[in-house]
């Protein structure tokens, strides 16, 4: 019986650490060391060993969990920090601090405080930081010469078009951080389908490649869905936060 309870508990303790394939660092290499000798002392009738084993194997897994959400909400923030300084060096440069004083004093007071917060470690601030950067100059045009009037301002919306990516195929998924990657919040971003009703579609075109697939709100960051058209759209490449695209063809 006490054999029978030990065992029921370590399939509980163990199952943590085998939900979630991590990728390898130092943690999860400590957390197979330990389950390999948790199973080992189990197999050997050293029940109390194995159960103290599958803890510290639990405890580094979930260590292990923790490195990866941070490296990749590190990843996620230094993406978006550094849109918001392209951006922010271009509206400079087409002279925002001048057109623009009030919005270009924001977004120079959110890049500093991004910037801050990304030394901080506190990634969630930067990727908040980097959208205020963003919003703040989403209002800034590009140069225009007086002499050249509206002729020059069709031309250069025309060329501004033509440099925009197309729609992507892709999405590769992130942690449930800052924008909280869910197929509702992915769906609903502008270069997907605009609208999270349309998460759906996603949920049925990957449904292969989700931990369950008959559970929709369980996915895993670095999971690469496919976006497949609704209006006949072309769509190619993977996702990149950095970028700008196309707008989604209307109905």
């Amino acid at each position: 019986m006490k054999k029978l309870a030990i065992a029921v508990i370590l399939g509980l303790i163990l199952l943590p650490v085998f939900a979630v394939s991590y990728d390898d660092n130092e943690y999860q290499r400590k957390s197979r060391a330990y389950t390999e000798l948790a199973n080992k002392s189990y197999d050997e009738g050293d029940y109390d060993a194995a159960i103290e084993y599958a803890k510290l194997a639990e405890d580094f897994a979930r260590q292990s969990s923790e490195f990866i959400q941070l490296m990749l909400a590190r990843t996620e923030a230094e993406q978006e920090m550094n849109k918001a300084r392209t951006r922010f060096t271009w509206a400079k440069q087409n002279g925002a601090e001048e057109k623009y004083p009030e919005e270009y004093a924001s977004a120079e007071t959110a890049l500093t405080a991004g910037s801050v917060a990304f030394d901080n470690e506190n990634y969630d601030v930067a990727v908040v930081c980097a959208h205020k950067v963003l919003d703040a100059l989403s209002v800034v045009k590009g140069g225009e010469s007086s002499s050249s009037g509206s002729s020059m301002a069709k031309d250069d919306s025309m060329s501004s078009d033509s440099m925009l990516e197309e729609l992507p195929a892709e999405y590769r998924i992130r942690t449930w951080r800052g924008e909280r990657d869910c197929l509702w919040n992915i769906a609903g971003k502008k270069e997907v389908y605009d609208n999270p009703f349309m998460w759906k579609k996603l949920f049925d075109a990957n449904k292969d490649k989700l931990p369950d697939a008959s559970n929709p709100n369980w996915v895993e960051p670095g999971i690469i869905l496919t976006i497949p058209s609704i209006r006949g759209e072309k769509r190619s490449g993977l996702y990149d936060h950095s970028k700008t695209y196309k707008s989604l063809p209307k109905k």
